[in-house]
């Protein structure tokens, strides 16, 4: 059933499905390792990780074409947990109302009219960067919404993969 993920029909074109075959594929190797004779390894690195710090900094920064998306953003950064709340920057958690357009904002709140996505800082961060569709986060990482909210933003959010060493 794993490997049906790839030919999903309610995934998007581009989605990214190679972690949920590669674990497929890890647990095979751990299986072999038992008893074996031959030792299996899979190593993984990372030499870029991407974040956003401030919210409304980023979002202000953010100019797109088509017509603006308003929408409730309430914002999970697991970092929160390890900080002190006392004095300096506890992560970036909480709810939000995010315009997203020629003019982009984020401000605490919640208007109650407006539909609201739950995510992570990293899920989020994927979005805003053009990782993937929306879409393609709800089914592959950290990221709820309403699939109209989910469908609009794959419209307005049509960004070129971003890829490691762009000067930004």
């Amino acid at each position: 059933e794993i490997h049906s993920f790839n030919n999903c029909q309610a995934c998007p074109g581009d989605c990214r499905s190679s972690a949920v075959v590669t674990l497929s594929k890890t647990i095979s190797h751990i299986l072999q390792d038992v008893g074996g004779s031959y030792h299996t390894q899979i190593r993984s690195q990372a030499y870029h990780q991407f974040r956003i710090l401030d919210l409304p900094k980023c979002m202000a920064a953010t100019h797109l074409s088509g017509s603006t998306i308003s929408f409730n953003l309430v914002l999970e950064d697991p970092i929160s947990r390890f900080l002190a709340r006392e004095g300096g920057w506890t992560g970036i958690s909480g709810e939000y109302v995010v315009e997203l357009g020629q003019e982009s904002s984020a401000r605490p709140g919640n208007i109650s009219s407006l539909p609201t996505m739950k995510s992570t800082v990293g899920a989020f961060t994927r979005l805003w960067l053009g990782v993937l569709p929306a879409t393609g986060l709800a089914v592959s990482d950290h990221l709820e919404a309403p699939a109209e909210l989910l469908t609009a933003l794959d419209s307005l959010l049509r960004l070129p993969t971003p890829q490691p060493g762009w000067e930004f």
